[in-house]
């Protein structure tokens, strides 16, 4: 029976070499240690290459000059990552199922007439800290991947931005 790690591994889609594997699980730890730091505040996402290597994002390529119809597009993109990643079964499958319900709750509650701005930087907030939990514990085990720990990244980057253009859009 394959590994979980080498079940992950092959859906990455990389075929590298031992030495490349180890600059991929560098980059992955190195990509969660960025999601808890966003996570705490001590960076922003504006400070973040807007490259989709580096951010995860798939709609929004400038972070400072994001508005709310791309905040929504972003948070459809994410929650469809989080539907492969289960059905890949990357990370815990309960805990990124967990995540998927908030980001749900999310997006009911952004598209109604007057969003309450709390209850939305509070679930983005919730599923990037179930997100950045499933990273961690994978990579205590050894089986974080590139792909989780992206996720983590697009989560913490996704509620930091978030929390700016969220009241901006109430003006």
């Amino acid at each position: 029976m394959e590994s979980k790690a080498a079940r992950n591994q092959e859906i990455v889609g990389s075929e590298t070499n031992p030495a490349e594997q180890v600059d991929q699980a560098g980059l992955a730890v190195s990509l969660l240690k960025l999601a808890q730091t966003l996570r705490r505040g001590s960076v922003q996402a504006t400070s973040l290459m807007t490259s989709e290597e580096v951010s995860g994002f798939r709609i929004i390529r400038d972070p400072t000059a994001t508005d709310f119809r791309e905040l929504k597009l972003e948070l459809a993109a994410l929650r469809g990552r989080l539907d492969e990643a289960m059905i890949a079964g990357i990370g815990d499958s309960a805990t990124i199922y967990e995540a998927q319900l908030g980001l749900t709750e999310v997006a009911a509650e952004l598209i109604r007439p007057e969003p309450s701005i709390d209850l939305l930087t509070d679930g983005f907030g919730w599923a990037a800290d179930r997100i950045q939990e499933t990273s961690a514990e994978a990579c205590e085990r050894g089986e974080l991947t590139f792909s989780l720990s992206q996720l983590a990244v697009s989560s913490a980057a996704l509620w930091d931005v978030a929390q700016r253009v969220l009241p901006a859009n109430q003006e």
